[in-house]
């Protein structure tokens, strides 16, 4: 048999307060070079990033409504306000809340993937005509596809970098996530804008020039967050 373990009986030394010198010594060596952050509400945040990307769409509107019929103007105003609240929408769902209240990342992931989706299906009903593909990509016209796709790009990505400014350094959990979002609102917008200057309802066209600048600037949008939106 082992015999028990002898009792330690240590007498620990008497804590002692520091002085009050020491105490302000310690807390200036820790916290000397520290100055107060000054930062946005999320609620200002939010306000300036539906101003900032809106702005792009308001000033393109302006400029085209002298030349436009009056069923375009119609049509083509409401239509970019109602996109314009999916946008806010979008916008509210992948940055409003604080880091880690922003709901279920598969339910923000369906919102990234399926909103493209859906403008994508609303392009389809908007246009006027299909020409076969065979057709379309021959035509000499098809290089207006391209410099209309460039002009949503470039307006998307205007967009897009007012709300990386806006929150930039401000998700450490899911920052790709929020990217990703941010690059939607964007593309919407840049898409919306052309709306009021593009006049042509070509299924292809509307697809390849004002759809797919939606896809691909939601997937910049997740590779800058990762960069811009992360502290």
């Amino acid at each position: 048999m082992t015999s028990p373990e002898p009792e330690l009986n240590v007498a620990w030394p008497k804590q002692v307060e520091p002085g009050t010198e020491v105490t302000q010594a310690i807390r200036e060596a820790c916290t000397g070079n520290l100055s107060p952050a000054r930062g946005l509400s999320a609620t200002v945040r939010f306000g300036l990033s539906v101003l900032l990307s809106g702005s792009v769409v308001v000033i393109l509107m302006v400029d085209r409504l002298g030349r436009m019929s009056s069923g375009a103007i119609v049509g083509t105003t409401l239509s970019a306000v109602g996109w314009g609240m999916v946008q806010a929408a979008v916008l509210f769902v992948g940055l409003a809340r604080p880091p880690g209240h922003r709901g279920r990342r598969s339910a923000r992931w369906a919102i990234a993937l399926g909103v493209p989706v859906l403008f994508m299906g609303y392009l389809s009903l908007i246009a006027r005509h299909a020409t076969p593909p065979g057709a379309y990509f021959t035509n000499a016209g098809v290089h207006r596809t391209g410099l209309c796709g460039l002009h949503v790009l470039l307006l998307g990505a205007l967009a897009t970098s007012a709300v990386f400014l806006v929150w930039r350094r401000t998700d450490p959990l899911s920052p790709g996530l929020s990217g990703a979002l941010t690059g939607l609102s964007g593309g919407l917008v840049g898409a919306v804008a052309m709306g009021f200057t593009c006049p042509c309802g070509q299924l292809w066209h509307l697809w390849l020039a004002h759809g797919l600048g939606v896809a691909v600037l939601t997937a910049a949008g997740w590779l800058a967050g990762r960069r811009w939106l992360t502290p």
